[in-house]
């Protein structure tokens, strides 16, 4: 089984690696599983969800209280964080840039606390991300694109070779 941490799209929107108890619940219900963490410059995500529009502008639509909330109104325990790092940030781009960086460390401290867990990272960037992929997924290289999310980027003869 998979499970992707794309988000459920709101209102309300959740993330398990964000919201509170959500890596807890994969480790609890997948305790042999795998967490894989894509890296990227943070500064270079952040231009890049600047540039991608689907409807919403990505950091507005996440930005939006009513919809999912990473604008600082994050209650309950364990989003004390999230909140306290937008209040402190001199700027919207500062903000989301260091979120990406907190998010990051937190998915890292969180695989080291669960030794059970298998933890891969890639760097989205590195010239040999495909190569490392297949490598530890089995899906040939040959299917990583870069591309923006949507049917189109979906090859249909690439599949990983585990499956049925």
């Amino acid at each position: 089984e998979v499970v992707f941490d794309i988000g459920i799209q709101g209102p309300p929107c959740y993330y398990a690696s964000v919201h509170n108890g959500g890596l807890e619940n994969i480790a609890k219900h997948y305790p042999e599983g795998t967490i894989m963490l894509v890296t990227r410059n943070a500064t270079k995500w952040f231009n890049s969800l600047e540039r991608w529009n689907d409807m919403h502008h990505m950091l507005n639509f996440w930005g939006n209280r009513s919809i999912c909330g990473f604008d600082g109104s994050l209650e309950g325990k364990g989003m004390e964080h999230w909140t306290d790092l937008y209040h402190s940030s001199d700027s919207k781009r500062e903000y989301w840039i260091e979120f990406y960086e907190a998010h990051t460390q937190k998915i890292r401290e969180f695989a080291l606390a669960h030794l059970s867990l298998t933890y891969l990272e890639v760097e989205l960037e590195h010239e040999k991300v495909a190569e490392q992929l297949e490598r530890f997924t089995g899906v040939k290289q040959t299917c990583f694109k870069h591309c923006l999310p949507g049917q189109m980027s979906v090859s249909i003869n690439c599949q990983n070779p585990r499956s049925p």
